[in-house]
């Protein structure tokens, strides 16, 4: 558990700088944002998952070596997506000229970082008896992770477009 937090830490200190030089106001609709696509390319993604398997022939119930890697991949891809997508729509939006390939690879990686929160807060054993808990903060980390993994690519080397205030007016 010191590891990971460790290694958080060290994320966050090195991804400071990109999030510095970006245009602050935007950020925080951009982690909704992103949250919010996480969410709904999670459940995008779980659906063309099953019709996939369906077409593949790989019922629901059959275990299969197929089904695990296939729907965590399109789980993944969506979550991915979503985060990617809703981080780019609202940060073009606020006239933040970002950077589109970095926002998806940081969502990526929020996205496999997400993967393993929960497993790992079991696996620490603190949360053992916290099952809800421990499975509440997997849930919640499968949203926030790759909107802020999507968010610091987004934002790296961000640049306002001129007209950025007229836009903020609406907030």
């Amino acid at each position: 558990m010191k590891g990971f937090l460790v290694s958080t830490l060290l994320v966050v200190v090195a991804a400071a700088p990109a999030v510095a030089a970006a245009p602050q106001e935007a950020i925080p609709w951009e982690l909704l944002a992103g949250s919010l696509g996480s969410f709904t390319g999670a459940v995008v993604g779980g659906s063309v998952g099953r019709v996939l398997l369906g077409a593949l022939g790989i019922a629901p119930d059959v275990e299969s070596q197929l089904r695990f890697p296939v729907m965590i991949g399109i789980v993944v891809g969506g979550i991915t997506a979503g985060a990617s997508v809703g981080v780019i729509a609202v940060g073009s939006w606020l006239g933040v000229d970002g950077n589109v390939s970095a926002c998806f690879v940081g969502a990526f990686l929020g996205a496999l970082a997400a993967m393993f929160t929960e497993p790992l807060l079991y696996a620490s054993g603190l949360f053992e008896s916290m099952g809800p808990v421990a499975e509440a903060l997997g849930i919640l980390s499968a949203a926030v992770s790759p909107a802020i993994g999507a968010t610091i690519g987004f934002n790296m080397g961000a640049r306002a477009h001129p007209s950025q205030g007229q836009r903020q007016e609406a907030f």
